[in-house]
């Protein structure tokens, strides 16, 4: 989730990485990873690293924390589609 000082942050078009969804902010999950994650390859990085927002700083990237964050949101997204 983005929180209000993760907002603060955040570049304007970095915006266009987030969504609304029952009043919270989240990173935006494009094909199973997030939109902040760049990859060419085989490499990713994560595109707004020193702006990104607190649960992304507390959860080891690609950890077990990051991936079932990333798959909890993919699922509610794919809930409020249907």
């Amino acid at each position: 989730m983005v929180l209000a000082e993760d907002s603060d942050r955040l570049l304007p078009e970095d915006q266009a990485l987030t969504h609304w969804t029952g009043g919270r902010c989240f990173m935006r999950v494009v094909d199973g990873h997030c939109a902040a994650l760049n990859e060419i390859e085989g490499m990713s990085w994560c595109t707004i690293y020193e702006r990104r927002p607190q649960g992304c700083r507390d959860a080891a990237r690609g950890g077990p924390d990051c991936l079932a964050g990333l798959a909890r949101r993919a699922a509610r997204l794919a809930l409020a589609r249907s």
